[in-house]
């Protein structure tokens, strides 16, 4: 049988019967609305008591009668889920929105179903309330709204790839940097995009890495724009995991460093040119004071920059020349702004030189004259040799000019192969030889290896594999000797080895590139011309390849370096950004949380998250940047674009005074009208890598400035005539000239005479006389003896380099060699030995100090024993004559303990025991000293960490009770039972009147603490000095101390007082309070807990002294707003005793006074 409740026909006879306000009953108790209305006109038959809340009416029965449209917000939405009801026969979960009574709207969800009520087919509605549901919806489409906000005005591309490296989303500075459009990037593979294609696979294994990696990474890559550009980029990845921990895509943070790059690339070259050109530069203000000054303009005249600094231009000439040559210069500069004349210079001994100045305005961006750039040439060579064939002198002086610029830009390349380019290049280019080739020594195959040459003939020789063996030929000669090899005419020479792809060689120069004494490659240059190479060659080359050899070291310096930055970078923190907007026409910008912190602050403090431009830039703009942030601003407000964009960089001072920098990303959007709709943007933290920069900057200024050239000279010496044959560099490497030596050639006496130091003469003898006796056929032997400059200007080092070669008979043949001026080298080595020393002397006494502290805190063992039982401590061994005892020493020579050996008779202790003994010994030491670091370095890890907890949990205290409280807590030394937090009070002059008790804490065991309001005058506590005292006291048991007064001794009675430590709390210079905490038991304070108290003082009294002021506050605030409840009374008065009787009650009420009187004082009354 069917169930007669399921017939909707039977609805009516329940009605019929009464049986319908059962259910009525249950309606009521249910929590869903329910309503039951006609089909036809909607009027509303019957409503439960949900329908109360739902609707916002007081009792239901009120809306019967009344068309359910009334409630409806949208009679459309009405009628269409009508027409839905009668064509399905019923309406499941319609969401809509119904007004309440009070005229607010309330959304619900509504099903409709077919009822028969008193014999009338009607609708019966069950609805639900879902406004929460609604609202938890709408909050997060505005979370997501803001979050893609967010990311749209990033300045910084934001790209998000799937596991595949496939892009699922693009922002719009994504846009910018790489070109493409995200309809156009989406679902792209990078390689292709914004890598080239033909790198897919090295890309594909780099994302592989990513994906395992934990955390972010950071690299700087090179990428391709849709443009075809090659651009420099900085990358932040992070791989995004889901809550299983499965990686589902990777987040990419992408900053365009292409101009930064160019930019301190082209600075860097600049500032090594200037460094390093032989021309004086200097750079003074308007009044002729010298701000900067190259090395070679300090030379030039006799001084080091250091000591010119700040000095006149006019110490640099005589009086004469000022008034003959440089007045009437100075007037032609500023009359022109740029001036180049002949202008005579004095140097620092009074001596005279001529120079080339050129002397030029400096101005600022506006214009206005700020300063000179003086540039000067010490031409005295050229006025000397003027009067010589002007074509020699071209000649060399073009060869000068060249060698310079080919050493200026050699010097400049940061990596090898662009250094080995730009050689073989240069060389062949500017001075116009056949052939120029670069072969670099590779001990592995003893062969000096081709690595660069000149045009298709060099890449042809290169592919082949071209190298020469040491001793083959020229260039293997000059590789194994170390000396140059000059042949210029080749034709009839045995040692020529000819190349079929060079027919035209008919001479030839080998050039060896040295630094010191290691052999780093050959310079090989070959002429079509025979006799065409001459010792004029030979210097411009060997100078060049002096300069190749400094090169080569100073770029593998810079590979070094610029490895090491790229470590560093990987560490570096992904960059931090604070979006904002702007209300125009309020003047109004609007931050977060997020901008603040940029700025080390918070909205409390900078006064709220709407802040004016006026306190904007007084807040966040460094006040000498003032200017360049206006003239941006004043580019937006001058821009009609519709959308328009711009970029600028500034510094900041951030809240705790450091000076930092800040990248702004400003975008404003205008209306057809060019009526500005919305102003937003994004500043970006910039301070590290602006810190990286400048680092960078010096690091390499100073690598550069510690560069310089070894100063070579070549010799021959006649055995047989007892000459020496010396060239002009020779001379000048002990400052002296061929004309002043007396000739280019000198016999050997004359050369000890002037080139050897009297107590060197006997070390140069004995080397000579080994270099004559020796029967070897090629002898070579080096020696480093002392000189004395021929210019007077001291003792300085030479390394000489000798070679004998002799006959089959033993008849010396040739006797050749170089000298090279060490003396810069030597003065850094004894300096170095100087300053180890220091170090090592400075090493001892904190290794002293160390062990010392160590001993004292460490719960340390005596020792370890083993012997036939085994291992165990040591207890008071007994130690005799027959024992070996080493000590152990730590670096720096502590001693911090002794290896003490058994010596057994059978088989006595030797020598070589002995040395085992301390080699052990050693090891020991070693380990101990490594062991003691470790041990007190994660000490102050943790002292600083629990430091820096403490002061986070201070700053969160609420009042001054649990200020208290919290420091007892952070202390943490179970005996301490009470503790009292007193405030000092002082009169108007300064001076101190009374202590008050304003927070205790006391852990309910013992004597209790003083009372809070506790107030002492200053001469009941003065006498106890420990309340004054400017350092933190630390006592471990009064009955041990020499406490100095009876006042002392009253306080620690009157508290049962065994342990105690007090605390000063300073503000400035200025003693606010002090922080007692004491314990009934004595307590031996550790060097752990005293450094912990005294770290927490500035911040206990910062937070004393901010309660304190706030208090002040609130009570002025207080005191103001009942004085001016009674003036406000008062002046409601209309009589005089009205005024009395106001002045007295209210007074009295405020005050809470037992009694106030207000009277007139009557002049007459007796």
């Amino acid at each position: 049988m069917s169930d007669p409740n399921k017939n909707p026909q039977n609805n009516s006879k329940r009605e019929a019967t009464g049986s319908f306000r059962y259910e009525k009953k249950i309606l009521n108790t249910s929590s869903i609305g329910v309503l039951i209305a006609r089909i036809n006109d909607g009027t509303i038959l019957f409503a439960n008591k949900a329908i109360n809340s739902l609707l916002g009416i007081a009792d239901v029965t009120s809306i019967i009668g009344q068309p359910v449209s009334d409630f409806y917000s949208d009679s459309t939405n009405l009628q269409e889920m009508l027409e839905l009801f009668r064509a399905k026969g019923s309406v499941a979960s319609s969401e809509t929105r119904v007004r309440q009574a009070d005229g607010n709207m309330k959304w619900v969800s509504i099903s409709l179903q077919p009822f028969e009520f008193e014999g009338e087919q009607t609708l019966l509605a069950e609805i639900v309330d879902i406004t929460s549901r609604k609202q938890s919806e709408d909050a997060v489409k505005a979370s997501q709204q803001k979050l893609s906000l967010l990311i749209d005005s990033s300045p910084l591309a934001v790209i998000e790839w799937n596991t595949n490296f496939e892009v699922i989303s693009w922002n719009r500075a994504a846009e910018r940097i790489f070109g493409y459009s995200f309809e156009e990037a989406k679902g792209r593979h990078a390689a292709g995009l914004i890598v080239p294609a033909e790198y897919k696979a090295v890309v594909d294994d780099v994302w592989a890495n990513l994906l395992k990696q934990t955390g972010g990474t950071r690299s700087t890559n090179g990428n391709v724009t849709k443009d075809g550009r090659a651009i420099t980029c900085e990358w932040y990845n992070t791989p995004l995991a889901g809550a299983d921990g499965n990686v589902f895509g990777v987040s990419s943070l992408v900053e365009d460093v292409t101009e930064s790059k160019l930019a301190e690339e082209k600075a860097l070259q600049l500032q090594s040119a200037v460094e390093q050109t032989g021309d004086g530069i200097a750079l003074a203000d308007l009044n002729g004071n010298v701000l900067y000054a190259n090395p070679a303009w300090a030379e030039m005249h006799g001084y080091i920059v250091d000591k010119i600094l700040g000095k006149h231009l006019s110490i640099f000439h005589t009086q004469e020349q000022l008034e003959q040559e440089v007045i009437p210069f100075n007037n032609k500069v500023m009359e022109f702004g740029k001036y180049s004349s002949e202008i005579g210079h004095a140097r620092k001994d009074g001596s005279t030189f001529p120079t080339l100045m050129t002397t030029v305005v400096q101005k600022d961006e506006n214009g206005t004259p700020v300063g000179l750039i003086g540039t000067i040439r010490d031409i005295t060579e050229r006025k000397q040799l003027e009067h010589e064939v002007q074509e020699g002198f071209e000649r060399r002086g073009y060869q000068v000019q060249v060698s310079t610029e080919i050493s200026q830009e050699v010097a400049a390349a940061t990596k090898l192969d662009e250094l080995f380019e730009r050689v073989v290049t240069l060389t062949k280019e500017r001075l116009g030889y056949y052939h120029t080739q670069l072969l670099r020594y590779d001990p592995a195959q003893d062969s000096v290896v081709l690595i660069n040459g000149y045009g298709e003939t060099g890449k042809k020789m290169l592919a082949s594999g071209h190298k020469m063996p040491l001793g083959a030929g020229l260039i293997g000669t000059a590789a194994e000797s170390g000396q140059t090899v000059m042949r210029p005419t080749l034709a009839e020479d045995p040692d020529w080895q000819p190349n079929p792809l060079l027919p035209d060689t008919q001479g030839e120069i080998a050039v060896p590139i040295k630094l010191g004494d290691q052999i780093l490659g050959v310079l090989d240059v070959q002429s079509n011309q025979a006799g065409a190479l001459t010792e004029d060659d030979r210097l411009l080359l060997e100078g060049i390849c002096g300069q190749v050899g400094i090169a080569m070291r100073s770029a593998e310096l810079v590979k070094t370096i610029r490895e090491n930055e790229a470590r560093l970078a990987e560490a570096l923190k992904i960059a931090r950004l604070g979006n904002w907007e702007y209300d125009f026409e309020n003047d109004l910008f609007h931050f977060t949380d997020e901008f603040y912190s940029i700025f080390r602050t918070t909205a409390e403090k900078v006064g709220g998250y709407k802040i004016s431009s006026a306190d904007y830039s007084k807040n966040f703009v460094h006040p000498d940047d003032a200017p360049l942030v206006g003239s941006e601003i004043q580019k937006v407000l001058d821009a009609k674009d519709r959308l328009f964009t711009t970029h600028l960089e500034h510094r900041i001072i951030f809240s705790d005074g450091e000076v930092g920098y800040i990248a702004v990303n400003i975008n404003v959007e205008r209306d057809e009208d060019g009526k500005i709709t919305r102003w937003y943007g994004a500043n970006q933290d910039i301070t590290e890598r602006k810190q990286a920069e400048e680092a960078l900057r010096v690091n390499e200024a100073r690598l550069a400035e510690a560069l310089k050239t070894a100063r070579l000279a070549n010799w021959e010496y006649d055995v047989e005539k007892d000459l020496f044959t010396f060239n002009d560099q020779f001379y000048s490497i002990f400052h002296t000239t061929a004309e002043k030596a007396g000739g280019y050639q000198l016999p050997s006496a004359r050369y000890a005479e002037l080139f050897v130091h009297p107590d060197d003469m006997e070390v140069v003898g004995m080397e000579i006389g080994k270099a004559l006796s020796s029967t070897e056929r090629v002898y070579n032997t080096s020696l480093d003896h002392r000189f004395l400059y021929q210019d007077g200007g001291g003792v300085g080092y030479i390394t000489v380099k000798l070679t004998v070669e002799r006959d089959e008979n033993g008849k010396i043949t040739r006797y050749f060699g170089a000298n090279q001026d060490i003396t810069e080298r030597i003065k850094q080595q004894n300096e170095m030995a100087e300053r180890l020393e220091e170090i090592n002397h400075l090493y001892r006494a904190m290794s002293h100090e160390g062990w010392n502290t160590y001993r004292k805190n460490a719960d340390l063992p005596e020792g370890f024993v083993f012997d036939q039982e085994g291992t165990r401590p040591v207890n008071e061994e007994t130690v005799d004559e027959g024992f070996a005892n080493i000590p152990m020493r730590v670096l720096g020579g502590e001693v911090v303990g002794t290896l003490t050996v058994a010596d057994d008779p059978k088989n006595p202790t030797s020598a070589e025991d002995y040395a085992f003994f301390q080699e052990v010994s050693d090891q020991i030491a070693l380990a101990l000293e490594g062991a003691r670091l470790s041990a007190q370095t994660q000490s102050a890890l943790a002292q600083s960490e629990k430091l820096f907890e403490a002061s986070r949990k201070l700053t969160q205290v609420t009042d001054l009770q649990e200020l208290v409280k919290t420091a007892v807590e952070i202390f943490d030394i179970p005996v301490i039972n009470g503790a009292e937090l007193n405030l000092f009070s002082y009169d108007s002059s300064g001076d101190l009147e009374s202590l008050s008790v304003i927070a205790n804490w006391w852990n309910n065991t013992g004597t209790a603490p003083g009372a809070i309001g506790s107030r002492f005058a200053k001469e009941m506590f003065s006498a106890v000095k420990l309340f004054l005292t400017p350092t933190p006291v630390f006592i471990s048991d009064v009955l041990d101390s020499e406490l100095g007064n009876p006042g002392m001794m009253r306080f620690v009675k009157s508290f049962n007082i065994r342990a105690v430590t007090f605390l000063p709390l300073f503000i400035g210079t200025n003693q606010i309070g002090v922080l007692v905490m004491h314990a009934e038991e004595a307590h031996e304070f550790t060097e752990e807990e005293t450094r912990l108290f005294s770290g927490l003082a500035p911040q206990i009294a910062t937070v004393l002294e901010n309660r304190r002021q706030y208090q002040e506050a609130q009570n002025k605030a207080e005191r103001e707003s009942t004085l001016n409840v009674i003036s406000q009374k008062i002046q409601s008065a209309t009589t005089v005793e009205a005024v009395l009787q106001i002045a007295a009650r209210e007074l009295g009420h405020a005050l809470g006074a037992p009694m106030t009187v207000a009277q007139l004082n009557m002049k007459d009354k007796q």
